[in-house]
């Protein structure tokens, strides 16, 4: 198998993953979600972050891995921060705190097939 059929399933997990995340920055910019920061991290982020983690896991080896391993880091970084002051963050300043794992796995996803994000 070639080196970029290898990548696909990880190309499309980091794909789906970070329009994930950017559907949670709409929502946590909603009026309707503005109360409920630890609704969206808990049903939403969590579940998201576990996702990153094992992408990381599954893409050792290859080219994606460092990309991979610094969107896990900042998930990783980001959950730790709130589990720490979640009562002092409202969902409108979590939303460009995600910017930094959607860009990792949106450049991750290019470079799986050889462009430039």
């Amino acid at each position: 198998m070639n080196q970029q059929a290898h990548l696909l399933p990880l190309q499309r997990t980091a794909r789906h993953l970070a329009r994930q995340l950017t559907a949670l920055q709409l929502r946590c910019h909603s009026v309707t979600y503005a109360q409920r920061l630890s609704e969206l991290v808990d049903q939403i982020l969590t579940p998201i972050a576990q996702r990153i983690d094992e992408l990381e896991v599954v893409s050792a080896g290859t080219t994606l891995n460092d990309l991979l391993e610094q969107a896990n880091r900042c998930t990783t970084a980001l959950l730790a921060l709130l589990a720490t002051c979640s009562n002092a963050l409202t969902a409108a300043e979590l939303a460009p705190m995600l910017s930094p794992t959607i860009r990792l796995l949106t450049e991750a996803e290019h470079m799986a097939w050889g462009t430039k994000a």
